[in-house]
């Protein structure tokens, strides 16, 4: 193949992508949306779980902190860390005063790390989750 033929058979692949990139753009107009995939939704759910079983802990545990834990709150994700953030992923939920967080460290076998605050409150709790579904407190504050 000489050089012309070479540069004509890159332009024709370089004019495709191109092509290419500008029916998806015309298709998906906002952009494409990628729905969750069945891994990120198990680890929505196991997230859910270490959240809603922390909560029942810190309830069971201490019964100043249950008093602001009330069966009316509702959690909302708030923000996340993906894995590409030194080795770590996690999310964080909000409800009422409180700021849980759900983590751990992206290797094979990992243990989550926990964390929930009341700021108003001063209560800061924390503990461990296993994939194993044991919830474990390591501390507990309150300052009055």
């Amino acid at each position: 193949m000489t050089g012309v033929a070479k540069r004509l058979q890159l332009s024709s692949l370089g004019f495709f992508i191109i092509l290419l990139t500008g029916i998806i753009a015309l298709v998906f107009p906002g952009g494409m949306a990628c729905a969750l995939t069945p891994a990120s939704a198990e680890a929505e759910k196991v997230n859910m779980w270490i959240l809603n079983n922390s909560i029942a802990c810190i309830k069971a545990n201490h019964p100043d902190a249950a008093a602001f834990l009330g069966n009316e709150i509702s959690f909302v994700r708030s923000s996340s860390i993906g894995e590409a953030v030194d080795g770590y992923t996690g999310v964080t939920y909000t409800g009422g005063d409180w700021i849980i967080s759900v983590g751990h460290a992206v290797v094979l076998n990992y243990v989550y790390s926990i964390r929930a605050e009341n700021s108003k409150e001063k209560i800061v709790w924390v503990g461990t989750g296993s994939k194993a579904g044991q919830i474990t407190e390591v501390t507990y504050t309150r300052q009055n």
